[in-house]
């Protein structure tokens, strides 16, 4: 008979963002070399309606501005400094 904790199985949250940014290439590819058995992650389009990996529906708590992704072109975004966050 098996326990419930061998049928549990562990879901990397936006990644393994305990080591890199969250739902950025880094971050999916150190869970996948754990042993994780998925990854969640969130997808959302810009302005301009590209896909995009992107948690929350402003830039606020990245880089403290109230833009919206919704309202961003993507070569916008990639012009944002992401590397101020001072914490994983």
């Amino acid at each position: 008979m098996s326990t419930i904790h061998s049928q549990v199985k562990l879901i990397a949250h936006r990644g393994l963002r305990g080591e890199h940014y969250e739902n950025t290439l880094p971050a999916f590819i150190s869970a996948c070399k754990s042993a994780f058995y998925g990854i969640e992650t969130d997808i959302q389009f810009t302005k301009d309606n590209k896909i995009i990996c992107f948690h929350d529906k402003t830039l606020k708590r990245l880089i403290g501005e109230k833009a919206k992704i919704s309202e961003l072109k993507y070569k916008d975004l990639l012009l944002k400094d992401f590397k101020q966050r001072t914490s994983l």
